[in-house]
């Protein structure tokens, strides 16, 4: 597989965890019964976490208005940095595993505990 196809795939998999996580927080935060202290903590997690989501998604969204992607940036730079075809291969699919294991694991874990 070719870096283009990759890079698109990487990219791709974020932006829909992003989504992911994004409605994961909503409907976590819909669901909620706010009357427990213990609660409020983790409310205030879960509205901090999908905070950040939303600002993800104006990010992307704006790239997409823009036609740039900071992604696309960001691929190139761990690239750079790691040296070697293979290793940079290596790094980017654990960056991504673990945005995306972040962006949805995050929302779940405190939608059920």
């Amino acid at each position: 597989m070719n870096k283009r196809k990759e890079d698109k795939i990487c990219i791709w998999m974020h932006h829909i965890a992003t989504v992911i996580g994004m409605l994961e927080g909503i409907w976590g935060l819909a669901s909620e019964k706010k009357d427990t202290l213990s609660c409020r903590s983790r409310v205030f997690c879960l509205s901090l976490f999908t905070g950040s989501q939303l600002w993800a998604m104006l990010k992307i969204l704006s790239d997409a208005v823009r036609g740039s992607s900071r992604m696309k940036d960001s691929i190139l730079h761990i690239r750079a940095l790691s040296g070697s075809a293979s290793k940079g291969r290596r790094m980017l699919g654990a960056v991504t595993a673990l945005s995306v294991l972040f962006k949805i694991g995050v929302p779940a874990a405190l939608n059920h505990s």
